[in-house]
């Protein structure tokens, strides 16, 4: 299931409250692995700050849910509830792995940055897509028939 929700950041919130917000949505206490994403706490919020996650999403990606998180900003924000809508499952519980967008410029040291944190998040060039929020990849991993319509047409 696919879920999204949209986070105010600046001016309503800093980035740091906007990433704190992201945590209390998709982690509790049956997380697997949650330290990962308090450690990066710098990291995300220089995302945030850089206004990253406006037009892309930060998507994680869990066993049974795949949130899509976009950040707003301006106008937007300040006219945005501060509270988010809970989600229906936790996505961090058991294996996740959390996507955000950047500047291509910094892909390479965030990269670095994040995996010296560990395995769960990775990082992605904002000018293109999201490499885990395309519906073509669902439906290879979850086996769909393909339907040949031409042959169905000569039936």
């Amino acid at each position: 299931m696919k879920v999204r929700r949209d986070v105010p950041a600046t001016p309503k919130q800093t980035a740091g409250d906007a990433w704190q917000a992201i945590i209390g949505l998709i982690a509790d206490t049956t997380s697997t692995d949650a330290d990962q994403l308090v450690a990066a706490t710098g990291i995300m919020e220089m995302l945030i700050s850089d206004e990253a996650p406006a037009d892309q999403p930060i998507v994680v990606v869990g066993e049974s849910l795949r949130v899509v998180l976009y950040c707003l900003f301006g106008d937007t924000s300040l006219d945005a509830e501060s509270e988010l809508d809970k989600l229906p499952s936790n996505p961090t519980k058991g294996e996740w792995t959390l996507y955000a967008p950047c500047e291509a410029d910094d892909v390479a040291w965030m990269t670095k940055s994040l995996t010296d944190i560990g395995d769960r998040m990775q990082v992605y060039d904002m000018a293109g897509d999201c490499p885990a929020d395309t519906d073509t990849k669902d439906v290879q991993k979850t086996g769909a028939p393909t339907i040949d319509w031409g042959a169905l047409k000569s039936a």
